[in-house]
Formats: structure tokens, sequence, C-alpha cells
């Protein structure tokens, strides 16, 4: 069975995750029909702006090692 071409999306993460040798699971790739002539190419990015009162948040929990964090 021959393996679907993978392309490759800028900014859309890794196109292809090979196991290693010694793995008890292996995948195999097969062409499910979902990538139909016609449809989009990539899919769009959306960026939002957004404004905050506070980006830092107060952690007061015993398991945790530090008692500040970006949020």
């Amino acid at each position: 069975m021959s393996e679907p071409a993978t392309r490759m999306v800028p900014g859309r993460g890794a196109t292809i995750n090979p196991t290693g040798r010694y793995e008890k699971l292996q995948q195999q790739a097969f062409d499910d029909g979902w990538n139909l002539p016609g449809s989009p190419n990539a899919p769009r990015t959306t960026a939002y702006s957004e404004y905050v009162k506070n980006f830092l948040t107060r952690n007061q929990s015993p398991d945790i090692p530090f008692d500040r964090s970006i949020n």
C-alpha cells in the first residue's frame, strides 16, 4: 500500500512522526478519502488582540514549586 503524499503547511506542526526501531506498535498511513480535489489548501490563521488587567497569577499550592506564573 502506498503512503499518501505529505505536504508541509507552514506553522501547522510536524508532517511526519516516524516510530522508533524498538516500538511495539507501528502506524501506517493510508488514503481515507478525506483529501478531496478542490478542497481548501491550508487553514487560515486567525489572531485576536486581547487586553488584560493582569498577566501574572499567584499560585498558593503546596505541590507547585513556584508562587507566580504568567497567565
